[in-house]
C-alpha cells in the first residue's frame, strides 16, 4: 500500500521490490484501502445536518 499509494510507486516496481508477483500487490493494497476505509469510518463522528 505504502509504495503504491503513498510513494506512486507503479504496481510492476512495487511487485519486483517486493520480489511478488503484480497480482499480490494488487490484492494487499485493495484489502489494505478496504481496511483503512473501515477503521476511518469507525473514528467518524456524525456532522450534525444544518
Amino acid at each position: 500500500f505504502v509504495l503504491t499509494q503513498l510513494l506512486d510507486m507503479p504496481y510492476d516496481d512495487a511487485a519486483r521490490t517486493s520480489a511478488c508477483p503484480v497480482g499480490t500487490i494488487r490484492s494487499r493494497v485493495s484489502r489494505a484501502r478496504t481496511a483503512l476505509c473501515a477503521m476511518l469510518d469507525e473514528k467518524a463522528e456524525p456532522v450534525p445536518v444544518g
